[in-house]
C-alpha cells in the first residue's frame, strides 16, 4: 500500500518550529537556514491545505489546525526516534530478550550481575523494564518476568526463592545508637514498607519478644532499594531481603544487629508464557536466572 505522507523534512521542520515557536531556533536545531525551515513549513501547509502558523510581527504562533496537528506529529517522531535508537543499539546482537523485574530486584540484584551475563551470552541483548505485583503470563509484553508474590501456585510461574527478610541498620548508625536487644527498638526509627505494611508486625510476632508496645515509624517507601538507601543514610531500621542486602552487609555498610531474619510468606517467581518458553534465547536467559537464584541463600523452610 502506497502511503500518502508529507516528507520527513517537512514534519521535522514543523515539529521544531512548533516546539520553539520560532523558525530561527528551529533552524539552529536542524542545522539549516531559517529560510529552509520556512519553506518546508509552507510546503507542508500547502500539502495539508491548512495554515499551521500565524506569522506575526513579533514571531509566530500555532493556528487551531497547528495545535491539533502538533501533538500527533510530536508523538510519531518520538516513536520513530525510539524505535531507531533501539534497533541501532541492538544491531550487533542476534537476539533481544526483554526482562520485567521489580525495581529493587533490578537495582540490588540484577545490575551487579549483568557483566557476567554479557560475558556468558554476548549474542543476547537484555532490555530491562521495571514492574511490580502480579503479572498475567498470557498478556504480559515482556519475554520473561520475575515477580515477588505470596507463596502459592501460579500458572506459567516457577518458584525461584522463598523470601527471607533481615532487620538491617546502617553500620554508622549502629555505632552511634546501638541496637542490642528488642527492648531497644523503642529508641529507634522503623522504616515501613508501603506495599506490605504488615511486615514489621510479622517480624515482631515471629522473632522479637520483649519489644516495646510504642514504636516510632519514619518515612515509608514502596520498594526495598529505597528502604536500603534510607537505612544507609541513617533514616532508621529497615527490612530487606537477605540476598538483596548481602552485598552491603559484606562491604560492612549494613549490619543485622540482632541477627534476626524471618520468612515473609512471599517468594520470587519466574514467569514466562508457554509460547515464549520454547524459544532458545528465552530458555538460555531463564536457565541463567535459575542458576543465579540457586546460588542465593535459601532462607528458612516453610512450616
Amino acid at each position: 500500500m502506497l502511503r500518502d505522507l508529507p516528507t520527513m523534512a517537512a514534519l521535522k521542520a514543523f515539529e521544531a518550529a512548533a516546539r520553539y515557536l520560532s523558525f530561527s531556533r528551529a533552524a539552529d536545531e536542524l542545522c539549516v537556514t531559517q529560510g529552509a525551515v520556512s519553506k518546508q513549513v509552507q510546503q507542508l501547509e500547502h500539502y495539508l491545505e491548512h495554515s499551521l502558523f500565524e506569522r506575526l510581527p513579533a514571531g509566530i504562533r500555532l493556528t487551531a489546525a497547528g495545535e491539533r496537528y502538533y501533538p500527533s506529529i510530536c508523538q510519531s517522531l518520538d516513536i520513530i526516534q525510539t524505535s531507531t535508537a533501539q534497533l541501532r543499539q541492538t544491531a550487533q546482537h542476534t537476539a533481544v530478550v526483554s526482562l520485567d523485574l521489580s525495581p529493587s530486584l533490578s537495582s540490588l540484584w540484577l545490575i551487579p550481575r549483568l557483566a557476567e551475563f554479557s560475558a556468558l551470552h554476548p549474542d543476547i541483548h537484555l532490555d530491562i523494564r521495571a514492574g511490580d505485583g502480579y503479572i498475567n503470563a498470557k498478556t504480559m509484553h515482556a519475554d520473561v518476568a520475575i515477580r515477588c508474590l505470596p507463596m502459592g501456585d501460579y500458572a506459567d510461574g516457577t518458584l525461584l526463592l522463598e523470601e527471607t527478610l533481615l532487620l538491617v541498620a546502617s553500620a554508622k548508625q549502629q555505632a552511634l545508637s546501638p541496637l542490642s536487644s528488642s527492648a531497644d527498638l523503642g529508641q529507634q526509627t522503623l522504616i515501613p514498607h508501603l506495599n506490605r505494611p504488615q511486615l514489621w508486625a510479622s517480624l515482631l510476632a515471629q522473632n522479637l519478644t520483649g519489644a516495646p508496645q510504642a514504636l516510632q515509624f519514619g518515612a515509608g517507601f514502596e520498594h526495598f532499594y529505597m528502604t536500603q538507601e534510607a537505612v544507609l543514610h541513617g533514616a532508621g531500621l529497615g527490612l530487606i531481603p537477605d540476598f538483596m542486602a548481602a552485598p552491603a552487609i559484606n562491604r560492612g555498610d549494613l549490619v543485622n544487629p540482632l541477627q534476626t531474619e524471618f520468612a515473609s510468606g512471599y517468594g520470587y517467581y519466574l514467569i514466562i508464557p508457554a509460547h515464549k518458553a520454547v524459544l532458545a534465547k528465552n530458555e538460555r536467559v531463564c536457565r541463567w536466572l535459575v542458576a543465579q537464584f540457586a546460588g542465593e541463600p535459601a532462607g528458612p523452610s516453610r512450616p
